[in-house]
């Protein structure tokens, strides 16, 4: 038996990102619902795409507490709160933008594979037009919370438009509750002995990649880059340009084709930070295959570190779905993984809450709108959810599959993402229902995962070794071109 059994009138969407555009465009397919309302608290749509020149704050260290939240930092200027954007100067994607793209909403022509940030932005964008009229902007949500007597979710949220600098504050009921606020905003830092006491006495020599913006601020400097994933690739790649040594410190050998570099040293995991004698001391190895040159076994003279070590979940607004004192029912625990939800999306005690864009090492457009299609269609009734306990035993089979190791049990690396995205295509093409409204075959659909589009994805890493390689060759032409 489904856990979903009515559907909903009135249903708000936290995140005016490139998820939460989707599933606002997926509810309006539906067309039944008599209000939707995105809340937003940046000044427009965008979410982690409208980039910060201006870095506003500099992370915790160490920065493993989900339940913090990083201080609202308010503009006299704006008279507004501003928010930092991880995405830095000289960004361009890692995904190309004929994957990266909505369904039936291309990329403008003539740009390159893959897009700068600015036109990753505008395109977005560009997508909210039609729907900017249901989001609510300057609107930072402080609490979501259900009443048991009226069934009923209260968003509690402030304005900081509205008489600054306090704000003000509202309150909104709402049927069902969607949460696409993305899990870029509290950098996660782990904690390694010393830390604490090498960043009091080297105030701002431990960063994150949140805070990162421009390589040339590290000319002439010694850094260690934590991290050889997406962004601790990149990133060290752009250092290595003007920085005296940068040092790469990983667990394992990257899966990018594109990450070795002879300025950059791989190096081992840091365990212990000596502020007394500024010296860092590595853990040894005898990994030839990771650490193919030798390193030193501590480092010293180094200005700053920097973690590329990705981000918490955290859900602030949610907090009393975080007390542990109900395990059956708690949402989040240490921020490495929701608890309670069914395919990523669903909160099992109570799928009006729902979520879009939690997976990991996927592509995030397409995904947000299979998702958003999935969720429009429960919430209309079209979509049956199985039962409470066939959704708990899904839960419990992915955590036999990833070993308990609740930091992989939102991934999805190629191909088992493709595999993801397939599933959600045949839940929302065969399962679902004629609504009063709307027959079985329309409504919001996602771009159909084919073998070329598989191909693609399969192929896009080399396609970005090609890109930074091609690039890298016509800058070095430019430079000669000067001399």
């Amino acid at each position: 038996m489904s856990s979903v059994a009515k559907t909903f009138e009135t249903v708000a969407v936290i995140g005016a990102g490139p998820s939460g555009l989707a599933v606002t465009k997926a509810l309006l397919g539906e067309k039944l619902f008599s209000k939707i309302k995105v809340f937003e608290r940046q000044n427009q749509p965008g979410g982690v795409w409208n980039y910060s020149k201006e870095k506003q704050a500099t992370p915790l260290v160490p920065s493993i507490d989900a339940f913090a939240r990083e201080p609202t930092v308010l503009n006299d200027q704006l008279k507004r709160a501003v928010y930092t954007s991880p995405i830095y100067k000289n960004l361009d994607t890692n995904i190309p933008h004929f994957l990266m793209r909505y369904h039936k909403h291309d990329f403008k022509t003539g740009l390159e594979a893959f897009p700068k940030k600015e036109d990753v932005l505008e395109y977005v964008q560009n997508y909210a037009k039609p729907i900017e009229k249901f989001i609510r902007f300057n609107s930072d949500v402080q609490s979501v919370s259900k009443s048991q007597n009226t069934g009923k979710w209260t968003i509690e949220y402030t304005d900081y438009t509205q008489g600054y600098p306090k704000g003000t504050q509202y309150k909104e009921d709402f049927d069902a509750v969607v949460v696409s606020n993305g899990h870029y905003d509290l950098p996660f830092l782990p904690k390694v002995k010393g830390m604490s006491e090498w960043v009091k006495k080297y105030p701002g020599s431990i960063q994150h990649a949140k805070y990162f913006n421009d390589p040339k601020e590290f000319a002439g400097k010694n850094i260690v880059i934590v991290g050889n994933a997406s962004s601790g690739v990149d990133i060290s790649l752009q250092v290595a340009e003007y920085a005296k040594n940068v040092y790469r410190s990983i667990v394992s050998k990257s899966y990018m084709p594109y990450a070795s570099n002879p300025r950059i040293l791989d190096v081992p995991t840091i365990s212990e930070y000596k502020p007394e004698t500024k010296e860092i001391v590595l853990n040894e190895s005898q990994d030839k295959d990771t650490y193919p040159r030798e390193y030193p076994k501590v480092l010293t003279d180094v200005d700053v570190v920097l973690y590329c070590t990705g981000y918490l979940y955290t859900y602030p607004f949610l907090k009393t779905y975080m007390e542990p004192g109900n395990p059956d029912s708690v949402l989040q625990s240490t921020g490495e993984r929701l608890h309670r939800v069914y395919e990523n999306i669903f909160y099992i005690p109570d799928p009006s809450l729902s979520f879009v864009g939690v997976p990991k090492q996927i592509i995030p457009f397409p995904l947000a709108e299979l998702e958003s299609a999935v969720i429009a269609r429960v919430y209309s009734g079209r979509l049956a959810l199985p039962s409470v306990e066939e959704m708990l035993e899904k839960e419990k089979e992915t955590e036999e599959k990833v070993d308990g190791n609740s930091a992989r049990f939102h991934s999805y690396s190629f191909p088992h993402d493709v595999e993801h995205y397939r599933k959600l295509e045949q839940w929302v093409r065969e399962e679902t229902k004629d609504s009063k409204v709307l027959p079985h075959d329309k409504g919001f659909f996602a771009e159909p995962w084919g073998q070329e589009r598989y191909d693609q994805r399969g192929s896009s890493f080399e396609l970005k070794a090609s890109f930074i390689k091609e690039k890298a060759e016509k800058k070095k032409l430019e430079q000669q071109q000067k001399l």
